[in-house]
């Protein structure tokens, strides 16, 4: 390698660690920071105002007249228009009420970033049909708050539970109990708990309190698939204290859709030249506040945690479909927020500055999204994996599997274990 090579080198080394201390640079630049989750929702949240008070009038009113040119991307009247077929109309999206954001995102700490909350079209139908309370559909929408999250709820469900912990139980509530843990506890939550049990430390008793608050959660799951005669005997094995902390944990975990809108496939296209038209890519790949609140969600969640990292607990996200469906949000959020040309500059400057400038620009982002692979994020096989790959034994970190690296797989649960670790004072 000749000395200038070497230079070169080192110099790209030096732009890829330096990356998030530039994104940071930016952040504390911009005159229109955002820097509490009150301000951060005023600005970027979509889902709230006039405009969505008046897509949900439409919604009811739709579902009385099954109104087939309903379409929940009106939200955004950019998106809608951007979106519309070659015929004219907006991709139909069959009634299915859109989830967003389940869950506290200023106080939660483990994100799951799923792709889109995929079901059926009859199912859809069918619970559009039941939910015809505003406020409730407003909350399955996007609700940040500390019991917003799907796996809370999930674990709510469950029957008895709620006895157990001491809330209160309505008719409706004991109507709706279920004998079985939920999708997202089998299939997300699960894995996150097996990590919490696999952690060794020295410092053992650090981890006390959330390691019983887990075998509560085992002990109480057992409970379900006994006879009626039998579970008196076995919730006698179970501290309420305990499983009031496990229920707690459950809220730090945040559900983030790359996109809200429900379908069975989100059909993405692999193929460039097929993506420009597919509605999926073309969803993720917008400007919209939709298509970015959630990689504005984590952009956000991660800059508050490197600003002050004393007051803020490290967070953990976990990625779908990285490439495909999460990267193009993100990098749309860093542009646009973060490394945005001044209009008026680029009226000035001639046409190689300007590319120089975006080709800038793109390297600088490059550099902050491997960063971010190093520091926070997670992904369900490897980045560019298209299929739907269960979480267990298939959780990777920059593209290698974490449970053929005991190091890596190290890490990850003591992530886990800083990232859900329950108040010193419970």
């Amino acid at each position: 390698m000749t000395k200038k090579s070497e230079e070169l080198k080192e110099s790209k080394e030096l732009e890829e660690t330096r990356a998030l201390e530039k994104l940071v640079e930016s952040y504390k630049e911009k005159k229109d920071k955002v820097e509490t989750i009150d301000e951060f929702l005023r600005k970027y949240n979509p889902w709230k105002g006039k405009n969505f008070d008046g897509l949900l009038d439409d919604f009811l009113e739709a579902l009385k007249k099954d109104d087939k040119e309903f379409s929940w991307l009106k939200i955004d009247n950019g998106l809608y228009n951007e979106l519309k077929d070659k015929n004219g109309r907006a991709a139909s999206i069959d009634y299915g009420i859109p989830s967003h954001v389940r869950g506290d995102i200023e106080k939660g700490t483990v994100f799951l970033c799923l792709v889109n909350p995929n079901i059926d079209v009859k199912v859809a139908m069918c619970e559009a049909c039941q939910m015809k309370n505003e406020e409730d559909i407003k909350k399955y929408i996007f609700n940040p708050g500390s019991e917003g999250g799907i796996l809370y709820k999930e674990i709510l469900e469950l029957k008895g539970m709620k006895k157990l912990i001491g809330l209160k139980e309505s008719d409706e509530d004991k109507n709706h109990e279920k004998n079985e843990i939920g999708y997202y506890t089998a299939n997300y939550f699960n894995v996150i708990l097996l990590a919490i049990n696999d952690y060794k430390n020295k410092d053992e008793k650090e981890y006390e309190d959330l390691k019983k608050a887990v075998k509560s959660f085992k002990r109480f799951t057992r409970t379900l698939k006994n006879d009626d005669e039998n579970k008196q005997k076995n919730y006698k094995n179970i501290k309420k204290e305990d499983l009031e902390n496990f229920v707690n944990i459950s809220k730090k975990i945040v559900n983030l859709e790359a996109f809200p809108f429900r379908s069975s496939t989100p059909n993405f296209a692999i193929d460039e030249d097929n993506a420009k038209d597919r509605f999926a890519n073309c969803l993720v790949n917008s400007n919209s506040n939709v298509s970015m609140l959630s990689a504005r969600i984590i952009i956000w969640k991660i800059l508050e945690y490197i600003v002050n990292p004393k007051d803020n607990v490290k967070p953990v996200f976990i990625f779908r479909r990285f490439n495909r469906a999460w990267r193009p949000s993100i990098e749309n959020v860093l542009k646009k927020d973060f490394f945005e040309k001044n209009k008026d500059d680029s009226v000035k400057e001639d046409k190689d500055d300007s590319v120089k400038e975006d080709k800038a620009i793109n390297i600088a982002i490059d550099n902050i999204i491997k960063k971010l692979h190093e520091e926070f994020f997670y992904t369900i096989g490897p980045k560019d994996h298209d299929n739907m790959l269960k979480m267990s034994k298939n959780l990777y970190k920059n593209d290698e599997k974490i449970s053929i690296n005991e190091g890596k797989e190290n890490e990850f649960n003591e992530l886990i274990i800083n990232a859900l670790s329950l108040p010193k004072n419970n």
